[in-house]
């Protein structure tokens, strides 16, 4: 095992993804052209999600990440045909988006709830 291994959990079924992430590190790169959204739980953890291959999102070009991270980070990175909606709940922590989307044709929405940590949306492309 690598060094954070077993403290992360990940699935992708139907361009649904889950990735939990706790005392340890959660990277991980999507590999579906068409993501239809996510739920992401990071706790006393860190760690980047990788979106930069997604061409589609979901019904009428939207979808959402549901995000729980406490006392963690974590990177999202994003192509640029994708802007984020940020619907999260910040207490003690934020997100903050770096960049801007470029003619995007995507709408992908944030939600849940950051806590003492902070999300990091980067724009690659």
């Amino acid at each position: 095992h690598r060094r954070g291994e077993e403290a992360m959990e990940y699935s992708e079924s139907e361009g649904f993804i889950y990735v939990r992430a706790v005392f340890g590190e959660g990277n991980r790169r999507v590999r579906t052209e068409k993501f239809t959204g996510g739920k992401i739980e990071y706790v006393f953890a860190g760690g980047e999600l990788d979106l930069t291959g997604v061409k589609d999102l979901g019904d009428n070009a939207a979808a959402a990440i549901q995000a729980h991270v406490v006392f963690a980070g974590c990177s999202i990175f994003l192509p640029p045909h994708i802007r984020v909606e940020n619907k999260a709940n910040c207490v003690f922590g934020g997100v903050e988006i770096k960049g801007n989307p470029a003619n995007p044709t995507s709408v992908l929405a944030l939600t849940g709830d950051v806590i003492f940590g902070g999300i990091e949306i980067r724009y690659i492309g």
